[in-house]
């Protein structure tokens, strides 16, 4: 369960930091990571393939899960905004 879902008072879009940052994230700072982590851009494109190929899978597993329709709207925004910060 989500952080951001639970505990909707925070601020906070990530427990630790990242590129010294945990709001407001961007997908600059996904790609400083990964360059701390010494991860070359053809395996970052490939993570970043990956997950954009299991995005409609689950959103198809959210819509088809025993939560309640507000819970599973939730989930789904969150997953639509973290998939605007890295590919829009």
């Amino acid at each position: 369960m989500s952080n951001n879902i639970l505990f909707y008072t925070r601020r906070e879009e990530l427990a630790l930091s990242l590129n010294g940052r945990k709001n407001n994230i961007k997908k600059k700072d996904f790609n400083y990571f990964a360059g701390r982590l010494l991860i070359n851009e053809k395996a970052l494109l490939v993570i970043f393939n990956n997950f954009q190929r299991t995005v409609p899978f689950f959103n198809n597993l959210i819509s088809r899960s025993f939560l309640s329709e507000t819970m599973k709207e939730k989930y789904l925004n969150l997953i639509a905004q973290r998939y605007d910060i890295l590919f829009s």
